[in-house]
């Protein structure tokens, strides 16, 4: 399996991207994203207690909201059967990703292992920057989930209303989630994005992770071992690359995605070739609503289109 590097130049439009020809089968993409995290918590005391698990000073693990949310979402995928012909589940390599799916994950024993995939990372714009160090994280994760993911969410809904409780013994992590050693990341964004010299030029643009989104697409649609696995695959990401995923699999640059929190898109694959959303950032199994329905500042009514009317034709 190739890693394909993002460039930091030479930046094309995720509409130029036209998804591979199909064989004859129906083939299913689930974009996740990650639940409410915990220095999002209205509170001053718990955004100051909240560790993360990695150690990574922007790697915040999920609030009370958002353990309650990966919860609802467990039943929402065991329900919708989703986990069941057990599928590729790649996920970011940020705590809050990982909790979120893990209590998803914990009936299936070992029986589906997630990969680590910094091609679906947080997007890292130039007007916020973060140090990702992802390819560190990885690592991390890959040699030892155990003692890299302590934060795993309760099974109680009855969780009292402390930062801490957040942490729980290894136990848990280990029976709940496999991390599949094997596997091989799709895309790495380039290195040079990340730790530039120049603070300036540190980060993505917004065009710069919508063609990181469209290599990343493109590398799954077309990668055999992924597809053998199960005739679905399931990614857990951030708020833009979910965005971004999404548009890129339509085929439309300016389709209007939309990604509460633990919220959940699907795309199927037509007959014809061409990819369409059946749920747009569908919440209603979460008792907490929409929570933080993002979008980019650059999107409005006037400049994005009803994602249901995209398709390469349409165009």
């Amino acid at each position: 399996m190739s890693t394909a590097p993002a460039p930091s130049n030479g930046v094309r439009h995720a509409d130029e991207f036209q998804p591979p020809t199909p064989a004859s089968r129906t083939r299913t993409i689930y974009v996740i994203r990650h639940g409410a995290r915990a220095d999002w918590e209205p509170s001053s005391s718990a955004q100051l207690s909240w560790q993360s698990p990695t150690g990574h000073s922007h790697d915040p693990p999920l609030s009370k909201t958002g353990r309650a949310q990966s919860r609802d979402l467990a039943r929402f995928l065991a329900r919708e059967g989703i986990l069941d012909t057990h599928p590729a589940v790649l996920v970011s390599p940020y705590s809050r990703c990982w909790q979120t799916i893990a209590p998803a994950l914990a009936p299936y024993g070992h029986a589906i292992a997630i990969g680590v995939e910094p091609g679906i990372r947080e997007w890292h714009s130039r007007e916020f920057i973060e140090d990702p160090e992802v390819e560190k994280l990885c690592r991390v994760f890959a040699a030892d989930h155990n003692e890299a993911a302590q934060a795993a969410v309760l099974d109680s809904d009855d969780e009292e209303n402390d930062p801490k409780a957040v942490f729980k013994d290894h136990e848990y992590w280990q029976q709940s989630v496999r991390v599949d050693g094997a596997w091989r990341a799709l895309v790495v964004p380039s290195r040079e994005l990340a730790e530039g010299h120049d603070s300036q030029l540190r980060g993505e643009t917004e065009d710069e992770l919508h063609f990181r989104a469209v290599q990343f697409v493109r590398e799954l649609l077309g990668n055999e071992e992924v597809w053998a696995r199960s005739d679905t695959v399931v990614l857990v990401t951030h708020a833009a690359t979910a965005i971004a995923l999404g548009r890129a699999i339509v085929g439309h640059r300016r389709a209007r995605i939309h990604c509460a929190t633990a919220s959940t898109s699907k795309y199927v694959e037509g007959d014809d070739g061409q990819w369409k959303c059946q749920w747009n950032g569908r919440y209603d199994y979460l008792r907490s609503g929409a929570v933080r329905d993002w979008t980019f500042h650059t999107d409005t009514a006037e400049t994005t289109v009803s994602v249901r009317a995209c398709s390469p034709r349409a165009r």
